[in-house]
C-alpha cells in the first residue's frame, strides 16, 4: 500500500500542469505594475528579465558553482 501511495504522489508531481510562459514586453508590463513594480523601474526590470531568461518563465539556469539551479524570469 505504501508503494502505491508513493507511486501516485510521484506521478502527480510529474504530471502537474505547468503555468510557464514566454512573455512579450507588452504582456509583462501590466503584470509587473499589478505586482507593485514602480513604473520608473520597469526598464531596469525588463533588462534584467531579458538578460536572465529572455522573458521565458520556464527558464532554468545552472548548475551554479554550489550545484544549485536558477528558475524563472528573474533567475
Amino acid at each position: 500500500m505504501k508503494v502505491a501511495v508513493f507511486v501516485i504522489l510521484v506521478l502527480s508531481a510529474l504530471l502537474e500542469k505547468s503555468e510557464a510562459k514566454k512573455f512579450t514586453k507588452c504582456e509583462l508590463l501590466p503584470i509587473l505594475l499589478d505586482e507593485g513594480f514602480p513604473l520608473e523601474q520597469i526598464p531596469d526590470w525588463y533588462c534584467l528579465i531579458q538578460s536572465e531568461s529572455s522573458f521565458n518563465s520556464s527558464a532554468v539556469g545552472g548548475p551554479n558553482s554550489n550545484g544549485s539551479f536558477d528558475w524563472g524570469l528573474f533567475q
